[in-house]
């Protein structure tokens, strides 16, 4: 892990991240983390995962461990509320990404790639060469 580490997530994958940052002793700060569809606290949907967003996350240290920090949401996400997402970016002072119609970013809702996270990688790539 160092500074030309990428850390893309979705979902679940996003509070998944933010714990192993919170708990990790980096050497070095990592180049990134994107969170598609991310959330930080528990979904009244899904309470079975309750357990990964139990207790707060420790914001700064999450900050201090990635140079570039995304979050990108769809407005008609019926999983991980909107208000959610963009709560979060606030909360890791993450630059926020506002998709239209991209629900949950599942392969049934016709995503199979996402060109936005490839772009914002290419926006941190593009920084770095400068």
């Amino acid at each position: 892990l160092h500074e030309n580490t990428y850390l893309v997530a979705h979902s679940l994958g996003c509070p998944a991240i933010l714990r192993f940052l919170e708990r990790t002793q980096l050497r070095e700060q990592l180049g990134g983390i994107i969170l598609v569809s991310g959330f930080a606290k528990s979904l009244s949907n899904l309470k079975m995962l309750d357990e990964f967003t139990e207790g707060s996350f420790d914001d700064q240290k999450i900050i201090r461990s990635a140079k570039h920090r995304a979050v990108i949401a769809s407005k008609n996400d019926q999983i991980v509320p909107f208000a959610w997402s963009k709560d979060l970016a606030q909360q890791i002072d993450a630059a926020f990404y506002e998709v239209q119609n991209g629900g949950h970013f599942l392969e049934n809702e016709g995503f199979t790639s996402l060109p936005i996270v490839h772009d914002i990688l290419n926006s941190y790539f593009s920084k770095e060469t400068r």
